[in-house]
């Protein structure tokens, strides 16, 4: 089966920001969110564009749709 769309959470970070990192582990660092690790200011940027969520959705909830593959055409 295939997706219409894909949720992807905290990815492009919120109005909830956290310090967790990752939701299935308890390390905690604010820097997760900036990229502090590796520089992840384009890959948040791409996920933006690629948003199909209204900015309710995305900057309060947290939560960045993307087109799924059934979407997709070629």
């Amino acid at each position: 089966m295939r997706c219409a769309k894909v949720r992807i959470v905290e990815f492009v970070p919120s109005l909830r920001e956290t310090s967790l990192c990752h939701y299935y582990e308890s390390l905690r660092d604010r820097s997760c969110t900036y990229g502090a690790w590796h520089p992840l200011a384009a890959e948040k940027l791409m996920a933006l564009s690629m948003n199909v969520a209204n900015d309710t959705t995305l900057f309060r909830q947290g939560i960045c749709e993307l087109p799924g593959y059934r979407t997709l055409s070629c």
